[in-house]
């Protein structure tokens, strides 16, 4: 009976030795200090990471190792001949590796691809997909993805009206991938709204077509009625224009580079004038004299621009062909005011968001009043102005391209004033 209950107490002193001293257990990933009571080489499972080497101090040995995604299950540690099993848990990781956002046009359909890794211990199922503002036709995707393996996720998706994004989820991960609507074909009189014109007409038979902007680089500017016309060509601070009539011709130069500027005009019907201008911090003196037919100024101008706080401002005072003006002006962001007071008369306009159009008033010493309608987009860019004046009875319309605003959504705005 006593050798029976000391073989019982060796057995339990064999077994308290094999325990080891911290948890045999770990997610992948995971960075474990493990720690042993016992002596001789140490073994470490295939896959295992080792970071710190093992070293015995007081009959105990120490390491550390990182877990590798490996299927659950134990693996086990060999220290002098004595199995000691860690147990890898399971895990389920993943990543996805999305494309660039897809440019569809409405209702069109496409094919999308999308790298998914396994970065857990599982096979990784089927995601789940979600269109938001985009219908997922088909989905494929390799079936258990195994661990550490990379598959592709292909999903057949038609866009909407507007775009939207896929919602992409797996083993708590999600990413979003959009979907973006293509451009689609310039909206009618596009070529037109490349170069801002506008038609006038005006009661009495009178019709012209005038515009500014750029082509190639080119600046282009030009006016044409049945009475003549204009053509104005800017490149850098150089500058040419030309003007004909049935009976005249002109011509005019410029040449701007900063701070100055210069400038010439010359016409079959005799007239030569010459102009400059200089601009410094804010400051700007212009002014025109005239040399054929006759030696004197025609124009001199003197103003000041600046920002206040986010406010812009201006001031400038000049005088013109024996009329004296000033002019004030503010503006932040798009709200804009204008007013003047010359020898004949004042006025005063504005403009704000998101009217796309300006309120004005004002007099003039012949008391002539007008009314018109500003900034009402139709078909496309194109845009129409209305005026009347009642003390002649006169008309004026006016078509213009504009930027295209939301559908179905027009911008009045009603001026008055007196000239």
């Amino acid at each position: 009976m006593p050798s029976v209950r000391l073989l019982a107490f060796a057995s339990l002193l064999v077994v308290a030795w094999a325990q080891p001293l911290v948890p045999m257990e770990g997610f992948p990933g995971e960075v474990k200090l493990l720690a042993f009571r016992g002596q001789g080489p140490v073994e470490v499972p295939e896959g295992f990471i080792l970071l710190l080497p093992p070293e015995a101090l007081d009959g105990v040995v120490t390491l550390a190792v990182r877990v590798p995604s490996l299927p659950a299950g134990d693996y086990p540690f060999r220290v002098g001949g004595e199995a000691y099993p860690f147990r890898i848990l399971p895990r389920a990781r993943a990543s996805f590796l999305l494309p660039p956002p897809l440019e569809l046009a409405p209702g069109e359909e496409a094919w999308a691809e999308v790298r998914v890794r396994n970065l857990g211990n599982l096979p990784l199922p089927l995601p789940s997909v979600q269109g938001v503002g985009v219908e997922v036709l088909a989905v494929e995707f390799p079936k258990g993805l195994p661990p550490g393996e990379e598959g592709v996720l292909r999903l057949r998706l038609r866009a909407g009206e507007r775009g939207g994004r896929v919602i992409l989820r797996a083993a708590g991960v999600q990413e979003e991938l959009q979907v973006l609507l293509k451009p689609g074909p310039p909206p009618p009189l596009w070529d037109w709204a490349r170069i801002p014109s506008r038609l006038v007409w005006e009661s009495g038979g009178r019709v012209r077509l005038e515009g500014r902007g750029t082509v190639l680089g080119l600046g282009l500017g030009y006016n044409l009625s049945p009475e003549g016309g204009s053509l104005d060509l800017t490149r850098g601070p150089v500058g040419l224009g030309l003007g004909f009539s049935p009976r005249t011709f002109s011509l005019s130069a410029r040449y701007h580079p900063q701070p100055y500027a210069l400038e010439g005009f010359a016409s079959t019907a005799g007239e030569l004038r010459l102009g400059g201008s200089l601009s410094w911090e804010g400051v700007r003196l212009a002014g025109h004299l005239g040399v054929l037919p006759v030696l004197g100024l025609q124009s001199l101008q003197a103003g000041y621009q600046g920002r206040l706080e986010g406010l812009a401002y201006t001031f400038q005072a000049g005088y013109q062909g024996g009329v004296g003006r000033l002019e004030a002006g503010l503006g932040q962001g798009g709200l804009q005011g204008q007013a003047f007071w010359d020898t004949r008369g004042a006025s005063a306009r504005g403009a704000w968001p998101p009217w796309a159009g300006n309120l004005g008033a004002g007099f003039r010493q012949a008391e002539e009043a007008w009314v018109g309608v500003l900034g009402i987009p139709v078909w496309g860019t194109l845009e129409l102005r209305g005026e009347y004046q009642p003390g002649h009875g006169a008309l004026q319309g006016a078509a213009f391209p504009c930027q295209p605003g939301p559908p179905g959504r027009a911008y009045p705005a009603a001026f008055l004033g007196w000239k």
